[in-house]
Parts: structure tokens; sequence; C-alpha cells
């Protein structure tokens, strides 16, 4: 926890301490009808400057009160607050409210608890000493608030709780009941000192049960535990004195080891000063909840609080921008690092060259005019073509086809027909074939034959390597100016014949 100024304000003293995160350290008291002490206070501001104040009341002038209001949220809630707020409280601006819990009735009302400081006046004298040194006020919180800090440390259970402790201002009395807070006492102890201050404060516990009874707060029939928070040893016959006569009563006693060892203050701390365990109880508060201060007393410690959390975020922000430029140092040293055992490698390597091309012997030629060479050879074995794909190409309608049989293959390449318009220069290569085959069939049957020849260069047209196939020579004269020969008379060859034809088979250029 952050280090602040913990203050704890009666009618007649002031209780101040600096919490530096775990415990209490340079406390001192001082009298308010005492001017050196006004500026020892100051001093003491000064001395603490830029450290957050958290004001502790433990005052007569005190009010509690328990309302029941409409459920509501958000802004709603805040105006009806504020409104009922300033109903009850017209003369003082330390007021505050913080809902306890919620009803189980139908309507599910919420139950609030009001307080306030009805005379600020008791302690303004402080309040224009903190003014004027320009402290960052944080607010103004009840000692008996803070009180049920020690419910959980000290584990106490009991539904109806009397908290009782001793103070600079006199003998404290806190009822809770089921957790929560009710309602607080203080009573002056005045003159008495001893064993009258002992049967006093157990007529005034006896009094508080009366008067809880009285505000039904508690059946007659219920039992109250007291709990005596004794920090300096002085109320161990109080226990006894309490229950005395009283079936309806229980006392417990929490000493000061036991307070030492279960709420964490040392001992040195806790015998020093009456306030000093709810002034550490107030340190161990990073946000108390129930803070009376208006807005108007707490903007210095808003800003002051807006200012850290600047600070915080400008050195989050600094810290990630230094990792970040620590680890492109880091990449940028071993990508360095690589150039380098690169660069040394490069460096082996080319001596290693050097070293062993001393041992060949004279080039006929430059090295250039070589790497020139080189490259015109890989040129001219990339622009060379076999008659691999145009014999698979035949081979692959050939064996479509059983009756055509490949008498002779002629291969070439170079420009096609196509760009013989001028354009040839220009045009790619490709590769073409002239197949002479022959087809054997019946004798006589010529229709029976074109149709096979005709339907085997559709077949090698159909290949997705071939840009075209037509035959270009068949066994029959058909033109019109064609003559026959013969004799009917003659007689009729009943053996296969064969009928010799050409085909031109052009692939696609680039295959």
């Amino acid at each position: 926890m952050a280090r602040k100024l913990v203050l704890c304000v009666s009618a007649r003293h002031l209780t101040a301490a600096v919490w530096d995160g775990r415990r209490l350290a340079s406390m001192r008291r001082f009298e308010e009808a005492h001017e050196a002490d006004h500026h020892g206070f100051a001093d003491m501001l000064r001395g603490a400057r830029g450290l957050p104040v958290y004001l502790m009341a433990d005052t007569l002038d005190e009010d509690y009160r328990l309302e029941t209001l409409p459920h509501a949220l958000g802004q709603d809630r805040r105006e009806m607050l504020e409104r009922k707020l300033k109903q009850l409280y017209r003369t003082t601006p330390f007021y505050g409210a913080v809902m306890q819990e919620r009803e189980a009735s139908r309507r599910r009302d919420d139950r609030y608890l009001f307080a306030a400081l009805t005379n600020p006046d008791g302690f303004s004298t402080w309040l224009q000493i903190l003014t004027a040194n320009a402290a960052s006020l944080a607010g103004v919180f009840l000692l008996p608030t803070l009180s049920l800090g020690l419910l959980k440390k000290l584990e106490l259970k009991e539904p109806n709780l009397l908290l009782v402790s001793k103070h600079e201002a006199g003998v404290r009395q806190t009822f809770v009941k089921d957790q929560r807070f009710r309602i607080s006492r203080l009573t002056p102890l005045r003159h008495a000192q001893g064993a009258a201050t002992i049967e006093f404060s157990a007529e005034e516990i006896r009094n508080t049960r009366m008067y809880l009874d009285a505000l039904n707060v508690m059946h007659v029939d219920d039992v109250l535990t007291v709990i005596i928070l004794d920090h300096d040893g002085t109320l161990a016959p109080l226990t006894n004195a309490v229950v005395a006569g009283r079936r309806n009563l229980r006392a417990l006693r929490v000493g000061p080891e036991e307070i030492v060892s279960k709420v964490g203050i040392d001992r040195e701390t806790l015998a020093s000063s009456p306030d000093a365990l709810h002034l550490f109880l107030l340190g161990q508060e990073s946000s108390p909840k129930f803070n009376l201060a208006p807005p108007a007393m707490t903007s210095a410690f808003v800003r002051h609080r807006l200012t850290r959390r600047i600070y915080a975020a400008t050195a989050a922000s600094a810290l990630v921008a230094a990792l970040w430029t620590g680890l492109n140092v880091y990449q940028v040293i071993g990508l360095k690092g690589q150039a380098a055992e690169v660069e040394a490698l490069a460096q082996q390597e080319t001596l290693r060259y050097q070293k062993l091309t001393r041992n060949f012997p004279p080039a006929p030629v430059p090295s250039e005019q070589l790497k020139l060479t080189v490259e015109v050879a890989e040129r001219i074995a990339g622009m060379a073509r076999l008659p691999d794909t145009a014999f698979q190409v035949v081979s692959r309608s050939l064996d479509r086809y059983p009756t055509v049989r490949l008498n002779a293959l002629q291969w070439k390449v170079g420009r096609t027909a196509a760009s013989a318009d001028g354009g040839a220069a220009t045009a790619p290569l490709s590769q073409s074939a002239l197949l002479d085959v022959e087809l054997t069939g019946p004798p006589g049957d010529y229709k029976e034959t074109l149709a096979s020849l005709n339907s085997f260069a559709r077949d090698l047209g159909t290949n997705d390597k071939v840009a075209g196939a037509k035959i270009v020579k068949v066994p029959l004269n058909l033109a019109s100016s064609g003559t026959l020969s013969g004799s009917t008379a003659a007689p009729r060859r009943e053996g296969a014949e064969a009928a010799r034809f050409v085909v031109e088979v052009t692939l696609k250029p680039g295959v």
C-alpha cells in the first residue's frame, strides 16, 4: 500500500502518523488548545507534502440513521440519496450513505445507513491548517465504521456484538448486528481514573444494552456479546464488571497480545496511543467506503490520484518502449552477428577458390566469354525439340486402330504455315509429322476405307497436344476429273487389300 498521512481527530486532540505501507511511523499527538501544537502539525504536513491525508473523526457530534428506500440504480439512486441526505443534514457538509442490504419483501427495498458529523466546528482548526498547507485530503471517515475491519481479523461471528474500546476522546461502544454496523456511542471519561473508570464503563455498557432493547434492535432475551478491546491491559477487570448480575450479557476480552497477533500491529505502536489501533486499520484500507467529505474538499486528492495514474501509465509505456527497444537491439545484434559469420564464410570460400584455381591451366579464352558460351548452350538446349512427343501422339492413335499400319514418319520443326502472310519470321516454332500409313480392309469397299481414314485423322486431332491433323493423300482419286479403268468381267479378288494414304499432324507451339 502507498504512503499516506492518517489522522484521528477528537474534540481536544489530534493524533497523526505516517503509514509507510506496512506500519505506522512518526506518530505524534497535538492539543487543540496549544498554539505550538498548531505550528507543529503544520510542520508535519510540510514534511509529508505530497502524501494523501486520511482524516478519521472520533467525536460526540455524530449521527446514524437506518432508512429504507425504494430500489433504484445509477443516476436515479444518486439523486434519491442526495435529496434524502440534504433533508436529514442541512447544517453540515459532512454526510454520506451506504447500502447495507436489500430486503426480502415483495418490493425488495434497499436498507441504507446514513451518517453525518453534525458539528464540524469541533475540528475546524485542523481543517484550516490542512487547507492552508494545500494538503490532499482523501476523505473524512468515522472511527466506528473502521471497527468493522476487526470482525474478520478477530474471527467474531456472533449475531449481536458490542465492540468496546478506549480512546483519547473516551470509551467507544459500537453495536454490530449480523456483521452490519448499526449504532455507536462515545462516552467521555472526564476525570474517572482506575477503578472508577471500570465501574463507569460497565454502567455505560449496561445502559447501552437497555437502549438497544428500547429501540427494538434486540429482544430482551437475546444475548449481547461484549468484545472489550484492551490495547494496553487496563480494561481486564471490565470483563467481570459487565456481566455481574446480567444474564443477557456475555463479555470477551481481547488483550494486547491477541490484537498484535491477529491484527498485525506491533506492540510498541499499539501501546503508544489509544487511537493507534484504528489508525492502523485506516492505513490498511486502500479506499475506505464510508467517506463523508464533500467533493470540493477532495478535489486536490482527485488531482493527486489522477497525476499518479498518469505517471504510472507513463512509466508503464516507458517500460514497454524500453523492452521493445531492447528486443530490437538484441535482434539487430543477432543479425549483425549472423552477417559477420556469413561474411567470414564467404571470405573462407573465396580464399579456398583462389587456392584451388592456382593449379588450373590457363584458360584459352576470358572467363566472360566462357560464361557467355555456357549461357548460349543452355539457351540452345532449352530450344531444342525431339520427336518423342510426336511419337507418343501417333502411337496412341495407332493403338486404337489396329488395322492401320505405319510405314514411314517424317518429323520436322519449323514455322507454322499460318504465318506466311508476312509474320512468319516472328511465328512460334511447332512440330509436325507426315505419316505414311496403310489401312487393311475388304476389297472394293472404298466407302468403309475412307470412313476409317477420316476416323483415324479425327482421333489424332483430339489429342490435347495436337493443333490439327488432316489427310493429304488418299489411295483413290475422288476428283470429278478422274477416270476409272478395268473390266467387270475380271475375276473378283476375295482377299483383303491394303490402302495407302498420308496424314499430316501438326503439334501445338511450345510442345
